[in-house]
């Protein structure tokens, strides 16, 4: 991806995360999946009802869903390092940021698989309609409303949601580091 895209992709994201601070993890999550879901079935109604000269229209609906998603995205993130310990955030968050990036290659398996010809558009952008839509139900029933920086990070005594392993808990390295012999063999 060139440095023009990228930073215009980064500067949309940036939206998702002011909407974040606003309005809180569930209410950006359903507002970014409802912007994206609605975003392909307008796309699919164009194609079904074969609109044309519709080329800016289909530009505007491509950005409006990549920023959507994004959207959904900066929340996903922001959520994450609200709620998870600062040990565990960087495995969450490296977690969360793979299955993102993987989410293009079950899209694309998908794609190949039960829409491979042309004439199948209208079914995918149906489907990816669907599936797009499944972030709302799930931030409107298992989102956590308190889900926001300013009420989860202020608990400094949270117990830890992930097991802290023998090699990254802090207790290991300072006691490994600090013996008077230097470090164990």
């Amino acid at each position: 991806m060139d440095s023009g895209r990228r930073k215009l992709w980064l500067n949309l994201g940036f939206i998702g995360g002011v909407l974040y601070k606003r309005a809180g993890s569930k209410r950006t999550t359903i507002i970014g999946a409802a912007c994206t879901s609605l975003c392909y079935l307008a796309l699919a109604l164009l194609v079904r009802y074969q609109i044309r000269n519709t080329v800016l229209l289909v530009i505007c609906l491509a950005l409006v869903t990549e920023t959507a998603s994004y959207v959904v995205y900066a929340a996903t993130i922001a959520t994450t390092a609200a709620v998870f310990p600062k040990a565990q955030r960087g495995r969450i968050m490296g977690f969360l940021t793979a299955i993102y990036g993987m989410s293009a290659g079950v899209c694309g398996v998908l794609q190949s698989a039960f829409f491979p010809r042309i004439e199948h558009t209208e079914r995918l952008l149906y489907f990816m309609a669907f599936l797009t839509a499944t972030p709302i139900a799930v931030a409107g029933f298992l989102y956590p409303d308190s889900a926001t920086p300013s009420t989860t990070q202020s608990d400094p005594q949270r117990a830890p949601l992930l097991p802290a392993t023998t090699t990254n808990s802090a207790a290991t390295r300072g006691s490994a580091y600090s013996t008077p012999g230097g470090p164990r063999q």
